[in-house]
């Protein structure tokens, strides 16, 4: 007979540990997401993203047909460099993307880029 109780109590004490002490880990993002948008649109003009830590190498490139783009990438520093048709008429931009955030970045009238 004591020995049931035991057993009882000892479950209940186990179970008890169980579900209290699990606790639900939540996930992070390991992206951020950066918004680029233009005032002005030349005839051609396409974007490219450089790690800061090596701009010898180009992980993203892409032709834009609108006045905006929007890329995720994961959480770094970049360097994003719009191009057209005529070289340097866009400036780069260094960027930090943190996890589960957006950087917008936007290219005024001047082909200037800023953060917002």
């Amino acid at each position: 007979m004591k020995s049931n109780k035991l057993k009882t109590v000892l479950s209940i004490i186990l179970l008890t540990i169980l579900f209290t002490g699990c606790k639900k880990e939540y996930i992070v993002p390991n992206v951020g997401t950066v918004n680029i948008s233009f005032a002005n649109h030349p005839s051609y003009l396409g974007v490219e993203v450089f790690l800061a830590e090596n701009t010898n190498v180009i992980i993203y490139s892409k032709a834009v047909s609108g006045l905006k783009v929007t890329i995720q990438l994961n959480v770094g520093n970049y360097i994003i460099l719009p191009y057209a048709l005529y070289p340097n008429s866009f400036n780069p931009i260094t960027i930090q993307l943190t996890p589960g955030k957006t950087v917008n970045v936007f290219y005024d009238e001047d082909n200037v880029g800023h953060i917002r």
